[in-house]
């Protein structure tokens, strides 16, 4: 059975802005680090993405994965 959806957990207090820290991706493109993962398992085959953010973080979050083509909601840990 093919895996089609992806849970991606970034709502600890203490390193939720590690996921949108600014990379560099393999061909030296500045991108968020959840850009380049998303972009990896979209890649891999993974279609849809849920990522556990902290509530205020969503702004955020959607901004640092603007780019990605690939189907993505955020869901507030409150």
């Amino acid at each position: 059975m093919p895996i089609r959806k992806a849970l991606i957990t970034a709502a600890n207090p203490r390193q939720r802005t590690l996921p949108l820290q600014a990379l560099m991706d393999q061909n030296g493109e500045p991108k968020s680090a959840l850009q380049i993962v998303i972009e990896e398992a979209a890649g891999a085959g993974i279609e849809e993405f849920c990522v556990v953010v902290c509530p205020g973080d969503e702004t955020a979050y959607a901004e640092a994965c603007a780019g990605s083509a690939a189907a993505i909601e955020a869901l507030c840990r409150g």
